[in-house]
């Protein structure tokens, strides 16, 4: 124990350290909801993009001998299995 420090010390800063604690948890808590919110409906407004999913990107830069990644080293051929 610390010298000078009574139980009626020690219960007064256990008690606000638990409110503390309390308080700080909830505002996160309710900041979390808000932003969540705010995503949600911002989902509404993103638009479709399934027409611009394919593999055109793809098959432009193997035209160009791009490789993975980018690299300009070609893919190596495979053969097909018996």
């Amino acid at each position: 124990m610390v010298p000078g420090v009574t139980n009626t010390i020690v219960t007064t800063a256990s008690s606000a350290m638990k409110e503390a604690y309390s308080k700080s948890f909830s505002m996160v808590f309710l900041a979390s909801i808000s932003f969540g919110g705010v995503a949600i409906i911002a989902a509404f407004f993103v638009p479709n993009i399934s027409g611009k999913l394919s593999h055109e990107v793809v098959r432009r830069l193997e035209a160009h001998g791009l490789g993975a990644f980018g690299s300009k080293t070609k893919k190596p051929e495979t053969k097909p299995g018996p």
